[in-house]
């Protein structure tokens, strides 16, 4: 009986299905919901600890996730979808994964360097002006390439 007592204290950590839903949805509400919230409740029953010893809960998945979020959009959100490579995308993991990989113990920090160096060596130019700015010198390039006299 013990035992059904500290199920039900676990389980009553995390909200109901609805509310989990519309913090996901704040975040990156990618895959099935119903089967990753049913992996979560899984992994908080089965797993209990960290490998840091720390106890596994609703609130450390969820806040380790947003941060797993901030971090890839930090690093490749400014971009346009279509630049975004496959390698890159793989990165992004959606709850389901994440929590599978145990993602959750890993730490997710965001470099103010990286958009301060790109400020550095691009100015305040956006990527799609770069872009642009590089087609055009391509193309100034190749017309003095093959307009130059033998």
């Amino acid at each position: 009986m013990a035992e059904n007592q500290h199920s039900d204290k676990i389980q009553s950590d995390v909200p109901p299905f609805e509310i989990f839903r519309q913090e996901i949805k704040k975040i990156y509400p990618e895959g099935d919901l119903s089967k990753t919230y049913q992996r979560i409740l899984w992994y908080i029953e089965n797993e209990k600890i960290c490998s840091d010893g720390c106890p596994l809960t609703y609130q450390l998945i969820m806040v380790t996730f947003a941060a797993h979020i901030r971090q890839w959009n930090s690093q490749y959100g400014s971009r346009d979808p279509k630049y975004i490579g496959r390698p890159e995308e793989e990165k992004r993991k959606n709850l389901w994964d994440f929590v599978g990989l145990r993602w959750y113990e890993r730490e997710f920090v965001i470099s103010s360097a990286q958009g301060e160096r790109n400020k550095y060596l691009f100015g305040t130019f956006d990527i799609p002006y770069l872009q642009e700015l590089l087609h055009q010198f391509k193309r100034q390039i190749s017309d003095e390439t093959t307009s130059a006299p033998d």
